[in-house]
Formats: C-alpha cells, structure tokens, sequence
C-alpha cells in the first residue's frame, strides 16, 4: 500500500497527491499549477518553474519546513521537536498523550531539552524516527563538536529519556554539515542527508548502523 501525502486546503482551493506523483518533475509541475494556492501554508508564492531541478534549488525553505515536522505517531502518543525554546533555547523533544476524554487537554512531557555547545545539538528542523525497541533518532542543524550538527537517540525511560550523541558532523574532508531532513530507520540502519558539506559543499547523503 503507497500512502498519498496531501499539500492542499481544507475545502479545497489547491490539491496537490505528492505521494502518488510518480516522477520528482510532477510535484514541482504540481505547485506550479496551484500557483498562488498555498498560502495557507504561510508561503508568499509557491516555485513557478520547471524542471524539478530548479524548484527544487530555488523553492522557499519553509515549504520543507513546515510539512516535515508533523509529529510521530505511537501508541497513541505524538512525538516530535521543536526548532528552538526550552531550557537553553536550543529546541527540544516532546511528547503529546491524548487526553482520556473529549473535555480534557492533551499532556506535554519534554523528553529533552537540547543545549547546543560542542556537547550537544542545537536547532531542530526535523522529526523524530523510531527504531527498536522504541528508542527515537533524530539529526539537529547546529551544535555538537564542530557546531555542523548531530544525530541523536533518545532511549526511552527508566525514569527519564536519555539522550546519546551518535554522531557528531564536520562538514570537513568530505563530511557532511548541517542536517535538515528527518531520517528514515531501516534495519538497523539510518539513512539522512544534509544541507551543506561533501567534497563540494553542496551536502551528502549519509547511513549510520547502529
């Protein structure tokens, strides 16, 4: 079964299925036809150019933004990231547990407060994955030990998550820096990209075995 990931509104100005088009070309052909339609999505336009190629390199950064950071769904809980605020106002971690009826709020537990520095991530721009035994990864823009990002696993608690550097990027001899897009898990395997870095500065795509 593909699933169909939709960018449209409510009611239907604009529809665009970007997980039934079959080639790249036909979802940048798609937000051109709908040009002017998605400003529900807080963009002033969307690309009005073809090839895909060129969308792709001039498209509003916050188009990826903001339909990359819906949170994880999980036995009912929500799990996701915020770019900044927390304790150190370098993004965080959260879950959302459904309330147990309709009248009643939804509970937010930060999992975890990230400080940046070169102990840390900062700057969140992607979601979460789950791996097994419930333990989440992550990448952030910023922080770790060259300020060029990090991947991240968050274990579930004992007590509390706890949170695991994996990766530290450097964006030097080749290494990529600063990871945008949420990571996919595949037996035992992480798969990402980055924004920057690679023997041409124009960022990498990456694996991690765990």
């Amino acid at each position: 079964m593909r699933a169909v990931l939709a960018v449209g509104a409510v009611g239907g100005d604009a529809f665009l299925p970007v997980g039934a088009s079959q080639i790249a070309a036909q979802i940048a052909e798609g937000l051109q036809a709908n040009e002017g339609k998605v400003k529900h999505l807080g963009l002033p336009k969307a690309p009005a150019r073809s090839p895909f190629a060129h969308a792709s390199r001039h498209r509003p950064w916050q188009l990826c933004e903001t339909v990359s950071t819906v949170p994880l769904l999980l036995d009912q809980d929500r799990y996701g990231t915020t770019l900044t605020g927390g304790s150190s106002s370098d993004g965080t971690a959260y879950s959302l547990t459904p309330p147990v009826s309709p009248s009643t709020t939804w509970t937010q537990t930060v999992l975890h407060n990230f400080t940046g520095g070169t102990g840390d991530g900062a700057d969140l721009r992607a979601g979460v994955v789950i791996g097994s035994g419930g333990v989440l990864y992550g990448v952030t823009e910023g922080g770790g030990s060259s300020s060029e990002g990090t991947i991240y696993s968050l274990t579930p608690p004992g007590t509390s998550w706890t949170e695991t550097i994996l990766y530290n990027f450097t964006g030097s001899s080749g290494d990529g820096a600063q990871p945008y897009a949420d990571l996919l898990y595949s037996s035992g395997w992480l798969y990402g990209t980055t924004y920057s870095g690679g023997s041409s500065s124009d960022g990498t795509v990456f694996a991690w075995e765990l």
